[in-house]
């Protein structure tokens, strides 16, 4: 029996499956992706899958992907399956691990979902066990077929579902980090930075103060000069300063919901350093956020004077900045990730590379990659790479690539290119 996290459970799961001609199961909720991560089109793979459908938490793409692979009759939604249980005649990996990127995470991506327990499992007499617990959970008593008329009919929750909470995401955490974890979700939309160089002039003052005077704008709400129609309706607006030349990060504000605006001006709400958001929570616009923003802000602005930009833009240039200013490190995990990848892609064009597969589960990916490339000749599986004109698959040619060279020393990395014709000249 072996403990494994949701990292660790996805290579497991995948080695089982590679080897393996029949599977059983039953996970509860499947998310985009899943099939291809799995390796699960393979038509000598006879699988049979349990699936709660009603939950709402099914990607229905990937349930459609599902039964196209499987066949009419082999794809099940059992509506009280809350169970995660992968399972072949030789071993199980039983847990919380969703087949989705949430629940079964490569590490180097985006790990972006819960934290997963499981276990494996290759006793005889519990593989019997959970076989059996799966025909009680796929039986007509318990399950149901899905066809396309299903999908379709869960189609209607899953969209609901999507517009509320994500799963995986914690509530009560820093801004940006809850952007990352959910960047897609149309809560975003309503929260935009704002950087700006001119302030508001002496007219705009006066106007405000004969606004507020009037009483038609409260007295603590502060406003915008000159932005025409660039405000949203109830939308979060994270300010910088950039009037000077270091970016300096002011408040977050709120544009009122109906807009309290002018010809010139526009009024906005103060808030603090936190915004709520239904999908969310109360989330908290932290220093390291702020500093983040503060280190591209400036570049973002460029010679404009005043701008407003959406949370992807803004990420997406921090990360461009951040791989710019620190070199790429691999992760051990995520290397062994790749290489399932690619072994399971050679699979599909008819190579089983079963003796990789075994090296890499007794020595560690990195440990493999280093015994094959520190041999005097290549490896069989090279060869025959070689003869189907994909040596992109070899780990020859991913040990060249970023960020996976870190991990082999020169020699090895020569050997590497001279195996592939491409010695340094």
């Amino acid at each position: 029996m072996i403990f494994l996290n949701e990292v660790e459970a996805l290579a497991k799961i995948q080695a089982m499956l590679v080897a393996t001609k029949k599977a059983r199961l039953s996970v509860a909720f499947w998310g985009d992706g899943a099939v291809e991560l799995l390796g699960l089109d393979r038509p000598d793979l006879d699988l049979k899958i349990v699936c709660n459908l009603d939950s709402g938490a099914c990607n229905p793409a990937e349930l459609r992907k599902l039964l196209a692979v499987v066949g009419q009759g082999n794809l099940l939604s059992n509506p009280r399956l809350h169970a995660k249980v992968y399972w072949t005649p030789e071993k199980a990996c039983i847990g919380s691990s969703n087949a989705s990127t949430n629940g079964l995470a490569v590490e180097g991506t985006n790990l972006t979902g819960w934290s997963e327990a499981n276990i494996q499992v290759s006793d005889r007499n519990l593989i019997k066990e959970i076989e059996d617990w799966f025909d009680n959970q796929a039986s007509p008593e318990n399950a149901y077929e899905i066809d396309e008329a299903a999908i379709k009919r869960a189609e209607v929750v899953w969209r609901r579902r999507s517009r509320s909470a994500p799963p995986g995401v914690p509530l009560n955490r820093n801004l940006l980090s809850a952007f990352r974890a959910a960047p897609n979700h149309p809560a975003w939309n309503s929260v935009r930075v704002l950087l700006w160089s001119d302030d508001i002039d002496e007219d705009g003052r006066n106007e405000e103060e004969q606004a507020k005077n009037a009483g038609w704008v409260p007295r603590d709400y502060d406003c915008y000069q000159g932005w025409g129609n660039a405000f949203r309706s109830g939308e979060y607006l994270i300010e910088f300063d950039l009037s000077s030349d270091k970016a300096k990060y002011t408040s977050i504000y709120q544009v009122p919901s109906p807009m309290l605006a002018s010809e010139t001006l526009c009024f906005v709400r103060h808030i603090g350093n936190s915004i709520f958001l239904p999908a969310f929570g109360k989330l908290r616009f932290g220093k390291q956020d702020q500093a983040e923003i503060a280190t591209i802000a400036r570049d973002l602005l460029s010679n404009d004077r005043n701008k407003i930009f959406d949370l992807q833009t803004i990420v997406s240039q921090i990360d461009v900045a951040a791989k710019k200013a620190a070199p790429s490190i691999a992760d051990p995990k995520a290397f062994e990730a790749e290489l399932r990848r690619t072994a399971m892609e050679a699979q599909k064009l008819g190579y089983n590379p079963t003796g990789f597969f075994e090296l890499i589960n007794r020595l560690g990916a990195v440990a493999a990659a280093r015994k094959l490339l520190q041999t005097n000749a290549p490896s069989n599986g090279f060869v025959r790479l070689w003869e189907m004109k994909r040596t992109d698959l070899t780990v020859e040619h991913i040990a060249l690539e970023e960020p996976w060279s870190s991990l082999f020393d020169e020699n090895e990395l020569r050997e590497a290119r001279r195996r592939l014709g491409r010695e340094l000249r």
